[in-house]
Parts: structure tokens; sequence; C-alpha cells
């Protein structure tokens, strides 16, 4: 008798991720980019940081090289396990500068990142 039932135990977990999991992920298009940022940049704590008053700086950097392979181009952006795009500094909330009526020192933007992680700003 033939075994064609494999339980899923036998299953890698690595089987099951797509194939672009934790590459480099570039927006193709100038549409892509934006809805990108929609997404993440838009909706993260870090948006508008003391080193890019404008918005995020891994979004800036990533534009500014627009090259996945690029060995210098954000690592941040990936691929996740099910191949859609995001991003691995992304933490869903207002941004900190916002919420704390703009400008901050370094030390104080540290702090308050800090806190809004926690849910305390």
């Amino acid at each position: 008798m033939s075994d064609t039932n494999i339980p899923t135990e036998a299953i890698s977990e690595a089987s099951h991720k797509a194939p672009n999991a934790g590459e480099a992920y570039c927006p193709a298009t100038g549409s892509e980019g934006r809805a990108f940022e929609e997404a993440f940049c838009n909706r993260c704590i870090y948006s508008g940081t003391v080193a890019d008053e404008n918005g995020c700086p891994i979004a800036e950097q990533a534009y500014m090289i627009a090259n996945a392979s690029d060995p210098t181009f954000p690592n941040q952006w990936v691929y996740d396990d099910d191949g859609v795009p995001s991003c691995r500094m992304f933490v869903s909330g207002e941004p900190v500068r916002k919420l704390c009526g703009g400008a901050l020192t370094p030390s104080q933007e540290r702090e308050a990142y800090e806190k809004a992680k926690r849910g305390e700003l």
C-alpha cells in the first residue's frame, strides 16, 4: 500500500514560502511605489524622522538607488514569506514627529519611538 497522505508535520516550513521570500523589494513603477508608501510609510511611526523631515529615510534611500540588487539598497524593504512586499521597520501608528508637534532632537525622537511602540504616546 502506497502512502499518499504525507503528514503535514513532514512538510518543511520553507516549502510554504514564496520563491522570492526575503529578497529585496524595489517598486517597479511610480504607482507601485506610491501604493507601497500608502500601505507602509504613511502609516508608520518612523515617517518624518529627524534624518528626513519629509518622510522615511529608508524610502528616500530606496528611491535614490532604485535597484534592489545594489548592495547599498536598504535591506528593510523585502518580500515577506507570502511574496508580498513589506518593510521590516514598519510599526503601525501616527508618525512620532506629528504626535510630538514637529522638531525633536535625536535623543527625544528615540525616546518617543520607544513610547510609541509601547502605546504610551
